[in-house]
């Protein structure tokens, strides 16, 4: 993967260093407009090739890939000096659809081959070698992929069907481990419950393992680091794998979604006593969750009520003091 990127970038970086030279904002000192417009774009386009320009490390190496799928959501815009000294706008969108199938050495064939495009629509020259050895790069991985698809059979649906019966039976463990007793929090929080006018049978169902589940989304909140853009689209995802996530045992906590794991926690404690907490990329993270649910779930509901009760203590000394 090393030697791949490596030669990526020593390919497309004197693609990059043509286009900036067409659009970069500096260039454009006297037209604010255009400045401001291709300020943003430059910006992203930087973003969308870190795959290949920068080696990912660490914890969140799969996120800064994450991120770089999502900027493909809506087109670039530039502007660039046409051969007769007009402005001239350019729309360019990079490769969108089933990017998130991609393995690292795909996204990053396909981010130079995107760039290739930015190049034709800007009229920025490329060396014809260069343009065939990332195109006949994109073809060997694409026939690569293909060959191990076929030989193990894995496909998408595969991996979709072994995802959700490794949740079933982590379920099922969680099930066989707790049929000891009921959680003595939860039953005192249905307890609670009850005694405020709850109805029994609209708790029973809603506490039901297969009942219909519908998120609270009053109750999900978002960490500072997780990009705005993906919040909806997150939510939606969640909405859609409620019993995976087993959310019937937590729909009366609030959620916090974070970028990953490694920033929700400070130490051996939680940055967010009192949240669930989700990472972004959660479906490939289900049992990861599932375990941090059955270890923690205890814990994130006394923090919660011990919260609510601070709230409530502050809330009476503030209505005392006028």
């Amino acid at each position: 993967m090393a030697d791949h990127r490596t030669r990526l970038q020593t390919l497309i970086k004197p693609l990059l260093r043509g286009v900036l030279l067409k659009v970069h904002p500096d260039f454009f000192a006297h037209e604010p407009a255009a400045k401001r417009i291709n300020q943003a774009s430059v910006q992203r386009l930087q973003d969308l090739l870190a795959p290949v320009l920068r080696q990912p490390t660490g914890p969140r190496a799969h996120e800064s890939l994450s991120r770089s799928r999502e900027l493909t959501a809506t087109p670039l815009q530039f502007t660039f000096h046409a051969p007769n000294g007009s402005l001239q706008p350019v729309s360019f969108a990079f490769t969108a659809g089933a990017t998130h199938c991609l393995d690292a050495q795909q996204l990053c064939t396909q981010r130079s081959l995107d760039l290739v495009r930015l190049c034709d629509a800007l009229g920025v020259k490329t060396a014809p070698d260069t343009v065939q050895e990332i195109t006949d790069t994109a073809a060997s991985l694409g026939a690569q992929k293909r060959r191990q698809n076929s030989g193990s059979g894995t496909t998408s649906q595969a991996i979709t069907d072994l995802r959700a019966a490794r949740a079933r039976e982590a379920r099922a463990k969680y099930t066989h481990a707790n049929a000891k007793g009921p959680d003595p929090v939860h039953a005192a929080l249905m307890g609670h419950l009850r005694r405020n006018g709850g109805n029994d049978s609209v708790l029973a169902q809603r506490d039901a393992k297969h009942a219909v589940l519908r998120l609270n989304r009053t109750k999900v909140f978002f960490a500072d680091s997780v990009n705005p853009e993906t919040y909806r689209y997150t939510v939606t995802r969640i909405e859609n794998e409620l019993h995976d996530l087993e959310y019937n045992r937590w729909h009366s906590l609030p959620l916090m979604v974070v970028d990953c794991w490694e920033s929700a926690f400070r130490g051996g404690s939680t940055r967010y006593p009192g949240f669930v907490v989700l990472p972004c990329e959660f479906d490939t993270k289900v049992l990861e969750f599932l375990r941090y649910l059955h270890t923690n779930l205890e814990g994130i509901r006394q923090a919660r009520e011990e919260r609510v009760a601070q709230w409530m203590s502050e809330s009476r000394r503030k209505q005392q003091g006028t």
